[in-house]
């Protein structure tokens, strides 16, 4: 896999966040997100669902998250929350041995840069001249 030209971002536990959080424009996008997994992590385990962590979160559809191989969870971007601010989701994965359940995180700060109003640097110093 040529991770050089796709976008990536790594899954972790959940106090790992921080240290893999990237800041996205939603404009520069492609089609399909990449999450890398650890494979010593979740080589004997089962891929079981993925969801947003939100007060709001957006609707996830199905077929949004597959689990492309053992180390890469592929995501359809077209469904994934882009609105402005952070944005954390869980993959829920099953220990096909022991049965017992554990989460990876990854998380993506989508940042615009189409500002809704201009943003004003200063006052004209002239126009306050009386």
């Amino acid at each position: 896999m040529m991770t050089d030209n796709m976008l990536t971002l790594t899954s972790c536990k959940y106090s790992d966040l921080a240290k893999h959080s990237k800041v996205i424009n939603p404009c520069e996008l492609d089609y399909f997100l990449w999450v890398y997994l650890n494979p010593e992590a979740v080589r004997d385990a089962y891929f079981n669902y993925a969801c947003e962590l939100s007060d709001d979160p957006v609707l996830t559809f199905p077929d949004t998250f597959r689990r492309a191989s053992t180390s890469w969870i592929q995501i359809r971007s077209d469904h994934l929350n882009k609105e402005i601010g952070l944005h954390i989701y869980k993959f829920s994965f099953i220990d096909r041995i022991t049965g017992d359940n554990f989460s990876l995180y990854m998380n993506y700060i989508i940042q615009r840069d189409d500002q809704e109003k201009p943003y004003i640097y200063m006052n004209n110093l002239s126009d306050n001249t009386q």
